[in-house]
């Protein structure tokens, strides 16, 4: 007997998304980052990241520089608030997103051409030596991870953190304090 839908909703989904499976890509998987943008935009996925860059930001005296690194950003259009809100504030954010896939890099190198403060970079986190950026952000990332995985993962988050990590995914937000150096 099939439990109903609501119910499946209090614990974490175990099945591999098609973004899990490295093997494809190409078109297909830049459809599905275009699509992504739009659920974003839709459901907005910038403000939980926005929100927890704001609290650390504060948290640590309201730097006029600050350092970002967003894993697993896709196309990193989360963060346009981020910049946007920065503009405004005269803060200098600078944004590297960081994707493991190149289909994510060239839709990100697309979105933000000509964007001087962001840069874009492929490459595997637990390849990122130990303070990479004072902020290390997540957005819809990590439920990519089973729970075997996922303390080691948020775990080299904190290492490649100077001053915290934000943490934005389907059921969880969180605003870490990376361990003080």
């Amino acid at each position: 007997m099939s439990m109903p839908a609501f119910k499946r909703l209090n614990r974490r989904a175990v099945e591999e998304e098609y973004m899990d499976d490295f093997s494809t890509g190409g078109d297909e998987l830049l459809e599905a980052l275009r699509h992504l943008r739009r659920l974003n935009r839709i459901f907005g996925a910038s403000s939980p990241s926005l929100y927890g860059f704001k609290r650390l930001w504060r948290q640590f005296g309201r730097p006029d520089r600050v350092s970002v690194l967003d894993i697993g950003a896709g196309s990193g259009d989360v963060n346009r608030r981020i910049l946007r809100w920065a503009a405004r504030n005269g803060v200098d954010v600078r944004i590297t997103l960081v994707d493991i896939t190149e289909e994510a890099c060239e839709e990100a190198r697309n979105l933000y051409q000509g964007v001087s403060n962001i840069t874009v970079r492929r490459c595997d986190l637990f390849d990122l030596p130990e303070g990479s950026a004072d902020i290390v952000m997540s957005s819809q990332f990590l439920h990519h991870f089973d729970d075997v995985r996922l303390p080691e993962v948020v775990g080299q988050m904190l290492k490649a953190s100077r001053l915290g990590v934000v943490i934005s995914d389907t059921t969880v937000i969180y605003g870490m304090m990376g361990p003080c150096r």
